[in-house]
Parts: C-alpha cells; sequence; structure tokens
C-alpha cells in the first residue's frame, strides 16, 4: 500500500498563482461559508483535516491557515480577518492581506467555500502583544496542482 501523495504549497509560491488566476479581487468585504452537508472538517494538535464529500477531496491548513479558516468560519470578511492577523502577528499588512486572499481564493476554487452574505461580526480586541508570524500552509492530500501552469500532477 502507498501513501498518499501530499503537497503542500505555503505562500510564497501561492501568491504568484493566485495574481494569475485573479484571486486577489476578493473584496474586504467579502464573507465565506461553507455547506456543512458537502464539507467535514476537523481540527487535531497541528492541523485542520478537511474533506469534501462530492470529490472525495482531502485538504490540510497548518500555520495560521488555521487561524485563517476559523476567522472566516465565524463569519469575519476578508477583510477583517487581514485586520485580525496584522493585530496578532509581526508581519506587514500586505503580506497579511495576501496570504489571506490566496488561501481563501484557493479554498473557492477547489469547492471547498463558497462566497457568503452573512454579515461580520465585530473584530475581537487585538491581544495585548503580537507574535512572530507562521506561512499558511495547505496541502492537498492525494493530488497536487502544479502552481505555475495550473495542471495536476499524476502521482502513481
Amino acid at each position: 500500500m502507498t501513501a498518499p501523495a501530499v503537497a503542500t504549497i505555503r505562500w510564497p509560491l501561492a501568491f504568484v498563482y493566485s495574481r494569475v488566476r485573479g484571486v486577489e479581487m476578493l473584496e474586504p468585504a467579502t464573507t465565506i461559508r461553507v455547506d456543512p452537508s458537502r464539507v467535514a472538517w476537523h481540527e487535531n494538535d497541528d492541523e485542520i483535516t478537511i474533506e469534501v464529500s462530492e470529490t472525495g477531496a482531502a485538504y490540510g491548513l497548518a500555520g495560521t491557515g488555521r487561524l485563517i479558516w476559523r476567522l472566516l468560519l465565524d463569519g469575519h470578511s476578508v477583510g477583517q480577518v487581514t485586520r485580525i492577523l496584522a493585530d496578532r502577528y509581526e508581519e506587514a499588512a500586505d503580506q497579511l492581506e495576501s496570504d489571506v486572499r490566496w488561501l481563501t481564493g484557493r479554498l473557492l476554487e477547489e469547492g471547498v467555500l463558497a462566497i457568503g452574505d452573512a454579515t461580520p461580526p465585530p473584530v475581537p480586541p487585538a491581544p495585548a502583544e503580537r507574535r512572530p508570524y507562521e506561512l499558511a500552509e495547505l496541502s492537498v492530500y492525494g493530488r497536487a496542482v502544479d502552481v505555475e501552469d495550473d495542471t495536476e500532477i499524476e502521482f502513481e
């Protein structure tokens, strides 16, 4: 039995992908939703695992990707998520915005998330001190996508 293929993408490469695909066009006020009848997810110590029942695709979120996922599912807009990250982490706001837009856009393209229509909740107060930033990581289990030409990579 062979182990499932895993492709882990960190934001610097992924940002190139998002710029090519137009993901940066997400508006700051955009809210996101997940359809629990087709998407299941659970969190363990270091990763959130997401499964899409219709396609059988599975994804893993690590690093700041876990926090971005939780904030989006709590109803925060893309802009609010960026602001919350800027309040928590020692990182340039434009870099945080790129990370949020890329991860959100990629999960929208994969059909994991959908555009929502809810009114976002208020932004929580900023913590007392900021921490070093961890890159958001998205792993795609069972298949991988070449970020340069957007083609699937076959694994044996």
